[in-house]
């Protein structure tokens, strides 16, 4: 004969999950019981971190799907110009161009010298204040690219006046450097970079 015997049912106390996200699956060692109800982990309350560089990240919960990265609102290309001269008389030493109200990322030159023969100079330099600069002479009509400078006029034979540039916050820094007798140099730079207006 064969005695069938039925527990007495009693009652159980249901632990909080403790289920988080992973990268592998494991099988945990807890012998409580959880609710069906009960609610579970997946996101948190931490605010996305601005569009950077790419990070495989560590965090164990999840991103909304809604969520929002920080980043630049109402981007504008900002752009300040601004003409000048540099005497050959001043000749070397630095001439700081200020007033952009914000750090340009990169910068373009026009230069022009006084007499003859003429010549124009065209400059171009980025954030890391590299420059590369392409100058005509009337006297040859030839070009000349120099990847070092940022301005270059001269008259062919040794007097020149030419310079680097240094991003600053508020606009550029024109570091001058003078051959022989120099040449007056005329110059329009065209400051460039992106920020909120």
């Amino acid at each position: 004969m064969t005695i069938n015997v039925t527990p007495i049912p009693r009652l159980i106390d249901l632990a909080t999950p403790a289920w988080t996200l992973g990268t592998a699956n494991a099988a945990g060692s807890a012998v409580t019981a959880v609710a069906s109800d009960a609610t579970l982990l997946a996101f948190d309350t931490t605010l996305p971190a601005a569009v950077g560089s790419a990070a495989t990240g560590s965090a164990v919960t999840a991103a909304r799907r809604d969520h929002v990265h920080a980043g630049i609102t109402s981007a504008t290309l900002l752009t300040y110009v601004m003409n000048g001269t540099r005497t050959a008389s001043a000749g070397a030493g630095t001439q700081a161009i200020t007033g952009a109200n914000f750090a340009p990322a990169g910068a373009i030159a026009f230069g022009t010298k006084d007499g003859t023969p003429l010549m124009a100079s065209w400059g171009f330099a980025d954030d890391a204040d590299a420059s590369k600069e392409l100058n005509v002479s009337s006297a040859s009509g030839n070009y000349n690219i120099n990847t070092s400078k940022f301005i270059e006029v001269g008259d062919g034979a040794g007097n020149y006046l030419n310079c680097t540039v240094t991003m600053e916050d508020d606009g550029v820094e024109l570091t001058w450097a003078k051959g022989g007798t120099g040449q007056n140099t005329n110059w329009t730079i065209i400051m460039f970079g992106v920020g909120t207006a």
